[in-house]
């Protein structure tokens, strides 16, 4: 989105919450994958009462997270 955002439309369903914006891209989609991957870490060390959390390891235990699931719906 960036500043300088013209419109914002916000759907949620379940699992997943989706955030569109029209504008300019000022940060790389590289960028955005990191600014998430740091959120997300906060949100866990604010889970474990402020322990310090990499990033990367909260984001790698995700990713196994969606593979099972995609396992499970295979199997569906």
């Amino acid at each position: 989105m960036g500043t300088g955002c013209g419109s914002v439309s916000r759907v949620q369903t379940e699992g997943a919450d989706l955030l569109t914006g029209r504008a300019s891209q000022p940060v790389s989609p590289e960028e955005k994958i990191e600014i998430f991957e740091l959120m997300e870490a906060a949100d866990e060390s604010k889970r474990q009462s402020g322990t310090p959390v990499s990033p990367q390891d909260v984001m790698a235990k995700a990713r196994k997270s969606l593979e099972q699931q995609s396992i499970v719906r295979c199997l569906l």
